[in-house]
């Protein structure tokens, strides 16, 4: 009679232990799977994100080190420049730029641009949107998602 009793482990056929490994397998490729998809659908505003921040940082070098800093705009990517000097080169994969001013962008030494105006970055994929705002006279630089 002891022998025909379940243990505690059992239930309906599977033990405790088998189920934990099953569920362990299952979360981990879940866990590989999911991060990947999500991480696409961030890219744009990874990218937008680091444009804003470059143009931020343009401008308070301009300010604080007075050297000629400046960020060249390409249909495709961006350089940083210091006085013709390339600092960073960030290709935009899969996105587009289209900015309504020259191909450059410029600060006074008093950190207001030499134009302001808009860079509009587009998922070639998703066509998701994202909006950077240089504000003329007071150089302020905004991120908006565009919907």
């Amino acid at each position: 009679m002891k022998f025909l009793k379940k243990s505690i482990l059992e239930i309906d056929g599977f033990t405790l232990i088998e189920l934990i490994v099953v569920l362990a397998i299952v979360g981990i490729v879940l866990s590989v799977s999911v991060p990947k998809n999500t991480l696409k659908n961030y890219k744009l505003e990874l990218y937008a994100r680091e444009l804003t921040s470059d143009i931020r940082k343009v401008r308070y070098l301009k300010l604080t080190k007075g050297t000629e800093y400046s960020i060249a705009l390409k249909p495709s990517s961006y350089l940083v420049l210091s006085e013709n000097e390339i600092i960073k080169e960030v290709e935009l994969r899969d996105i587009s730029l289209r900015y309504d001013f020259n191909d450059a962008i410029i600060f006074s030494h008093k950190g207001s641009p030499k134009v302001g105006g808009t860079i509009g970055l587009t998922d070639n994929n998703t066509k998701k949107r994202y909006k950077v705002t240089i504000v003329p006279f007071t150089g302020r630089v905004l991120l908006q998602k565009v919907k």
